[in-house]
């Protein structure tokens, strides 16, 4: 194989690979990717309100004493 093929292999298959990705995930899941990453990102947000809560305003409530 001389080195143009392989690139063009290469790329052939990088454009290939993210419908071939959504493909298999669809199949294997049952559900669209789209409402899987709805979820997540829901979770990532309720995630990142807990962590801002209790470093803004848990802290402030010990006061300067008890900072760790």
């Amino acid at each position: 194989m001389n080195p143009t093929s392989g690139h063009s292999l290469a790329k052939a298959g990088a454009e290939v690979s993210p419908p071939a990705g959504l493909v298999a995930w669809h199949y294997f899941t049952g559900l669209p990717i789209e409402k899987w990453l709805t979820g997540l990102a829901i979770v990532y947000t309720v995630l990142q309100i807990v962590v801002l809560v209790r470093k803004e305003f848990l802290k402030r409530r010990k006061g300067p004493d008890h900072a760790a």
